[in-house]
């Protein structure tokens, strides 16, 4: 009879092994093997599977709440051995919206003196196809009188990670006066992290209408990335405060600040939850004091990430974030800046701006799925009066003895599926400038075998009229020419191919006989090999320095021939 009436009042089949009351003061229900069937169409799991209930109820509420709805009073109650299914069926309602519209629970929902329950199992299946796993090892409900505070206590794991719960609550009078705040505290710890939240909630049954501070502290926060299903590692302490609030599908966190490694930032961000089918949108404004980026990692190697982006991500995002520095080793970057936005099947960062090697660097990236398991990444970036013994040094190329500013500008397509296949497959071109500067007079004699090299050491600068350097890519094979140095004290002019597939460099350099001195041999130098141990050696043919610059696209093109050296 009890599940019959269950099932016309929940609209999904029920059943119940057994099913005991006892009339009296109290009243004693033995419930055993319960089960509430899952959605048609949906998991073969049920959506709630209950082994035992054992349950004391004060006779004169339990018949308050069977006439009128009101709050049943209920001394004492056991639960074990629970297992939820939470689920979308085929049509997108959830397995949980169960019957017509109950309303507002409050007001009837029972007030509870003890309650204790054992080994329960929540299996919160998303749109995605993962799913979190919630477990209640032991959970408690107590309270001293209806019009005092309720104490919520929990121990278990969410997805692996053993989680703890102290919650303060206000007393079960509030709780039942639908539609004012109820007053909440929540203090999570999962190892040596914590979370804690004070605040209201409006509707509480449904942890909605949210509004609190909330504070995170973590000396490691890899178990809150491993929790959120972030993954990765961040060897830094976190601390965070903020103000927390949600509305239905709306998360909203204002005006948060704290530390990152010691380092302050400031937070804002807002998680709308998305509909059956359809991802969670995450938009996020951060500002950073300093990061160093040698602290945090992935879970794969970055060269083995493939490009492809996820068609049906859980999450699209949406960020802007600064930073006065970032570091990562020896490479520092100053007044970051930077805007990436996620979507299906896409990527972009447009843009990310910084200070870099003494210059201003911008670089756009966009990536777009392609056919099989490829994407097509696009580059353009360019670096702004650099300073070229500093960019040197971060390429590995040692001190070089020349000054002054040095532009770089590149667009470069590739389509790849593995990040590491990228320059081998890319497409484009590179245009290195500089107009202005000085050179060591030593190297020019040094690169013209001029012999009073071998005599002396050469004193002094030579001017540099110009310097121009195109490289033009094709499947990860580049042609490097046009290369040309002019100088008060000679012209240096070079040509040869990149290959990025294989990880070669072949390029001539030569002095220009003209604009040498009488002394300077002008023997050509090969360099040859693999790119980071290439050889030097005398070569029998000179470089040819004409390129084709007309092969370039437009805006690389019209900022190549602006250079005085592109007129040979």
């Amino acid at each position: 009879m009890a599940a019959a009436h269950a099932t016309r009042v929940l609209g999904r089949p029920v059943t119940i092994d057994g099913l005991t009351v006892k009339l009296g003061r109290p009243v004693t229900v033995a419930l055993r093997g319960l089960v509430v069937a899952n959605l048609a169409g949906a998991g073969p799991a049920p959506l709630l599977k209950l082994g035992t209930l054992d349950a004391e109820i004060e006779p004169g509420s339990l018949a308050g709440w069977a006439l009128f709805g009101r709050s049943a009073t209920v001394g004492h109650l056991a639960i074990s051995d629970v297992a939820v299914s939470l689920e979308h069926g085929p049509d997108g309602r959830p397995n949980w919206h169960l019957g017509g519209d109950m309303g507002n629970p409050r007001p009837g929902f029972p007030t509870l003196f003890d309650t204790q329950v054992d080994r329960a199992a929540i299996d919160n299946h998303t749109s995605s196809g993962k799913v979190l796993q919630i477990r209640v090892d032991r959970a408690s409900l107590a309270t001293v009188a209806v019009d005092q505070p309720v104490t919520l206590t929990a121990s278990g794991s969410y997805d692996g990670f053993p989680v703890t719960l102290n919650a303060p609550l206000q007393s079960f009078d509030q709780l039942h006066r639908a539609g004012t705040p109820f007053g909440a505290e929540a203090h999570l710890t999962s190892g040596d992290s914590r979370v804690d939240f004070v605040g209201t909630l409006t509707r509480p049954l449904a942890a909605d209408g949210v509004a609190g501070r909330l504070r995170v502290a973590a000396p490691s926060p890899d178990r809150l990335l491993a929790i959120a299903g972030v993954g990765g590692h961040a060897a830094m302490a976190l601390t965070l405060e903020g103000d927390v609030a949600r509305d239905n599908d709306l998360w909203r966190l204002t005006e948060a600040k704290g530390t990152l490694d010691g380092q302050p930032f400031h937070l804002t961000g807002d998680l709308r939850e998305g509909p059956r089918h359809a991802p969670d949108a995450f938009t996020v404004e951060a500002g950073f004091g300093a990061v160093d980026l040698a602290k945090i990692g992935g879970q794969d190697k970055a060269g083995e990430t493939l490009l492809r982006i996820d068609d049906a991500p859980g999450t699209v995002f949406d960020g802007h974030i600064t930073a006065n520095r970032m570091t990562d080793g020896d490479l520092v970057a100053d007044d970051v800046d930077i805007k990436a936005k996620l979507a299906p099947g896409a990527f972009g960062l447009a843009p990310l701006a910084m200070r870099f090697a003494g210059g201003a660097a911008r670089l756009d990236v966009a990536i777009e799925n392609g056919a099989g398991q490829a994407a097509t990444m696009r580059i353009d970036g360019a670096l702004s009066d650099a300073d070229p013994v500093a960019l040197a040094g971060l390429l590995g190329l040692g001190a070089l003895p020349i000054s002054g500013p040095v532009t770089l500008k590149a667009g470069l397509d590739s389509t790849a599926v593995k990040v590491s296949d990228t320059p081998r497959n890319a497409e484009g071109g590179l245009v290195l400038s500089m107009q202005g500067g000085t050179i060591a007079r030593s190297l020019l004699e040094k690169a013209s075998t001029d012999m009073r090299a071998l005599f002396r050491d050469a004193d002094g600068v030579g001017r540099i009229s110009c310097l121009l350097g195109v490289l033009d890519l094709k499947a990860g094979l580049g042609r490097l020419a046009p290369l040309r140095l002019k100088t008060s004290a000679g012209t240096l002019i070079g040509d040869g191919t990149l290959d990025l597939k294989r990880n070669m460099i072949d390029v001539t350099f030569a002095t220009e006989a003209q604009t040498t001195s009488l002394f300077a041999l002008d023997v050509p130098v090969r360099l040859s090999g693999p790119i980071h141990d290439p050889h030097v050696l005398p070569s029998a043919s000179r470089p040819n320095a004409v390129g084709d610059l007309s092969r370039l696209a437009p805006p690389l093109r019209e900022f190549a021939v602006a250079n005085p050296c592109a007129a040979h």
